[in-house]
């Protein structure tokens, strides 16, 4: 969870950080006036191609169709993902605005669902992280059962409660944590997709 939350933010900020590069680079297109520019621009990378074109690429051989046709067709089926994708690099490398406010709106939409969502697992982390305290109370009291005969690490980890208080109080916290937990994912959910819908939308009115 840590690291899908670090992944997660650490992305939105490298989307966030593209649309500024690739800006940039529309204003320095128009200052070269016709100039031609490299067979492969330095600021096309795969990372920038699923941004800008298809942030869900799979191709045929990762989804599993080269599995089921035999060797010709698999030939075609390479042939013709491989001019689809020239196409759509040639569209993009040859247009003479990158980043118009259309597509800046998206990718400034789905840098802020990113972020979103990688402070969401680091709060999903934080449930469970109480749930799996709550719920080692019960073991705690379990091979502890003496109240009066515990390590002095045990008691401070019950915080001076008894065995039976905090095994009922470490199950309540459990519960209550793991019923939390599923209402806080589809609740940020909602309220992700409203915010960039609104955002969006204030984006394109402005432009």
């Amino acid at each position: 969870m840590l690291n899908d939350g670090a992944k997660g933010i650490q992305r939105s900020k490298t989307v966030l950080q593209t649309i500024e590069n690739l800006s940039v680079i529309d204003k320095e297109k128009k200052n070269m006036k016709g100039k031609k520019e490299g067979a492969k621009p330095d600021w096309l990378t795969f990372e920038t191609y699923n941004f800008l074109l298809d942030e869900d690429w799979d191709p045929f051989w990762v989804a599993g169709g080269a599995l089921t046709v035999d060797g010709m067709a698999e030939d075609k089926m390479f042939k013709k993902e491989t001019e689809l994708l020239q196409s759509k690099l040639k569209t993009i490398i040859e247009s003479e605005i990158i980043m118009d406010s259309e597509t800046s709106a998206q990718l400034e939409k789905r840098a802020q669902k990113m972020r979103w969502e990688g402070y969401q697992q680091y709060c999903c982390f934080i449930f469970n992280l109480f749930a799996f305290y709550g719920y080692m109370m019960a073991l705690v009291a379990y091979y502890f059962d003496d109240d009066d005969v515990q390590p002095g690490y045990i008691k401070n980890s019950k915080f001076g409660y008894s065995n039976e208080d905090a095994d009922w109080t470490g199950n309540f916290v459990g519960d209550v944590m793991w019923t939390m937990e599923p209402i806080f994912i589809f609740s940020t959910s909602m309220l992700i997709r409203r915010k960039s819908k609104r955002r969006t939308g204030k984006k394109l009115k402005s432009d």
